[in-house]
Formats: structure tokens, sequence, C-alpha cells
């Protein structure tokens, strides 16, 4: 099995940044993420071609700010049934009124 890395892109430009490389430290990116109380995704719409994964999200979540919500387009590498490459690409921040 390859090397697992997630990356994360900035807000306005596509320059990517790894946010964890290697099983583990994805585990633990995300373990923290998902402590959050409000967090929520809905998934907006799923594209699949071979084995690339394409989703676009809606996730709410607690900001500094307070309450809110931001998009997500997430791009997945799939191989032998594991998630071996993320790129995500965060746009259309909004608070909650």
């Amino acid at each position: 099995m390859g090397q697992h890395i997630f990356y994360q892109c900035g807000t306005t430009n596509y320059r990517c940044t790894t946010i964890a490389s290697g099983r583990k430290a994805i585990q633990a990116a995300i373990a923290e993420r998902f402590q959050e109380p409000d967090l929520k995704a809905e998934l907006i719409n799923r594209t699949v071609h071979d084995n690339v994964v394409i989703d676009h999200e809606k996730i709410t979540r607690n900001f500094a700010e307070g309450l809110g919500s931001v998009e997500m387009l997430c791009i997945y590498t799939v191989v032998d049934g594991f998630i071996t490459r993320g790129i995500f690409k965060v746009f259309n921040k909004q608070l909650a009124t």
C-alpha cells in the first residue's frame, strides 16, 4: 500500500501544503477535528472517475468567530479500498447570523 498524504489548498489559490502525511498523522488530525460539538458535513455532490472520488460538501462547524459553514471540494485517490491521497479546497466561508 502506498503513502497516505492529505493536502490543504489555499483559499485564494491552488497551491497546496501538506496537513498530514502517514496514516497515524492523518488519524490524529481527523480525530481532533471530530471533537467539535457542532461539526456536520452535508454531501452536495459526488463524482467518481476510476479511482478518483470528488466530493462537494457543506461543512458546519465552530470557528473562532462563532458557528458557521464552509464549502469544501474534496478530491480523493483510492487504491485497494483505501484513500491514499486527499486534496481539499475550502471556500465560501459564512458565519451564522
